[in-house]
């Protein structure tokens, strides 16, 4: 889910960086405060999550320890685990801050480029 989305958000910043996509700055700064304010959640949860790094307490038999091995891999170092998912969270949510910080650019850069080309017209008096 998160590659698909990263993998938008990745080809509207391209489209960003071509000059492409603007956003007036009111728009995109509460965009990139929201952003802000995600990240700041997602390192707190991924901070509480670490707290499920290692999984223990399912018992002496063998299933148990199969149990445990699962859940420690799915709670720290396992490919799919939380920590990881939480984590391409955050980077996705960056991806997002980037496209809107240059889609703001862009914006002041047509706004800039228009006036340039108001102030060399001579209008009549």
């Amino acid at each position: 889910m998160v590659e698909a989305s990263g993998s938008k958000w990745q080809a509207l910043l391209d489209s960003a960086n071509a000059g492409e996509l603007r956003l007036a700055p009111d728009v995109g700064n509460g965009l990139a405060q929201d952003c802000d304010r995600n990240i700041d959640n997602l390192e707190a949860i991924l901070r509480t999550a670490r707290d499920v790094a290692v999984i223990s307490g399912f018992g002496g038999f063998p299933s148990g320890t199969v149990l445990e091995e699962k859940f420690t891999l799915k709670g720290s170092t396992g490919e799919d685990s939380i920590q990881t998912r939480i984590k391409e969270h955050i980077e996705e949510v960056m991806l997002m801050k980037q496209v809107f910080a240059k889609a703001i650019e862009n914006y002041h850069s047509v706004d800039q480029s228009n006036a340039s080309n108001l102030a060399g017209i001579d209008f009549p008096s």
